[in-house]
């Protein structure tokens, strides 16, 4: 093999590009002699384990892994006929785990050694992109999963995760009113990123609302505090707007800020703006939610589309992508806890939403734990409603 062929071997193991077929929501991997065999001139992950045949066959420890990713809520792919996985986690976080023989030991003798088989395989985890500290929390986890069939800790839930956060406490007035003023402070500079012309501005800038609307990241009290500006605080109207742009699918990102000659990058810049911009929204809802009204008027496009037929929308698309999907049902369950909550149930009854959510739940079945959480939360919200 010339060193070319081996480039392009290499690349396609790692990257596969499979027939659709292989494609599936489960993991199934045949056993050690079909697994593809490390590539010459290609150097191993540090994050990867060696497992024995003796302590458990590729199959059942592609469904170990499988189910750890479920359980995590991590959104996977599954290309059987190369026994990798790409997954692709919140905030941005890719990597792929991708299962290799393992060389054969010819030292010792014996019947594998005379035949060339191999007793045993690889399970490696490399990065593709996203931060390294979480990155590696989860290699961690998937390998010691390998390794023993049991995963020995859970992976940390980041603030996007937290889905019944505690209520707000009562304040003294002056922690309040510093509070609030840490809080506008933070928010105007988000705005100021927000406004300049650089797509990497803006991201940092709804990264900013993603860490500030998070309890875990800002606190109860701040994350309470952000929340009410953003769903309807004065003086930060343009937050509501950016978001509003994000969210609403018919928004042109190409016509409103990159011209005719957005490209395939920027338009994947404006998919993690969506997906940062549904997680500060569920955040905020979430934190509101009890005993408060929410003005649907103030969140309604130029078009007529309200912010629950978006959410609609984002749930049926469960299939392509789970995590905001769940960020969607998050809103919803919050939206429902509202003041206006029968009008919001009968309205969402007359989408057909018990069969709608019924879908993403069998997908979160699947792949994705907290999305079928959600979806048995919604429907039990709905069960007793009737449409008018």
């Amino acid at each position: 093999m010339d060193a070319l062929s081996t480039i392009i071997s290499t690349k396609d193991i790692i990257m596969p590009r499979p027939s659709i077929e292989s494609v599936g929501p489960t993991w199934h991997v045949p056993g050690i002699s079909f697994l593809p065999r490390v590539p010459p001139f290609y150097t191993l992950e540090r994050t990867r384990v060696t497992v024995n045949a003796e302590d458990g066959s590729p199959p059942e420890v592609a469904q170990q892994i499988s189910s750890l990713l479920q359980v995590e809520s991590l959104d996977a792919t599954f290309y059987n006929d190369q026994a990798t996985a790409i997954v692709r986690c919140p905030n941005s976080l890719a990597f792929v785990i991708q299962m290799y023989q393992a060389d054969v030991d010819h030292s010792g003798g014996g019947e594998d050694a005379a035949s060339g088989r191999s007793s045993g395989f690889i399970v490696e985890v490399q990065k593709k992109g996203g931060d390294s500290l979480r990155y590696h929390k989860y290699a961690r986890t998937i390998l010691r999963t390998a390794a023993s069939g049991i995963a020995s800790e859970n992976i940390a839930e980041t603030p996007v995760r937290l889905r019944q956060p505690p209520r707000a406490t009562v304040l003294a007035t002056d922690d309040r009113a510093k509070i609030e003023r840490d809080v506008v402070y933070t928010l105007e500079r988000a705005t100021s990123l927000f406004q300049k012309d650089r797509l990497d501005a803006n991201i940092l800038g709804m990264e900013s609302l993603v860490l500030l609307s998070g309890i875990q990241s800002s606190g109860n009290d701040r994350a309470t505090c952000t929340s009410q500006y953003i769903l309807g605080g004065p003086g930060f109207k343009i937050l509501r707007t950016i978001l509003k742009k994000c969210l609403w699918p018919k928004w042109d990102a190409a016509e409103d800020f990159g011209g005719e000659d957005t490209d395939m990058f920027e338009k994947g810049q404006w998919e993690s703006m969506k997906e940062r911009a549904l997680v500060v929204l569920g955040n905020a809802l979430s934190l509101l939610a009890e005993g408060n009204v929410f003005d649907m008027k103030e969140w309604i496009a130029d078009d007529g589309v309200s912010l629950d037929q978006v959410l609609v929308e984002e749930i049926k698309a469960a299939e392509l992508n789970p995590e905001n999907s769940y960020q969607a049902l998050r809103s919803l369950n919050s939206l429902i806890s509202f003041g206006n909550a029968q009008a919001m149930s009968y309205t969402l009854m007359e989408l057909n939403m018990p069969a709608i959510v019924s879908g993403a739940q069998r997908v979160g079945r699947l792949r994705h734990a907290l999305l079928d959480e959600e979806a048995a939360r919604l429907l039990a919200k709905l069960e007793n409603v009737t449409p008018k």
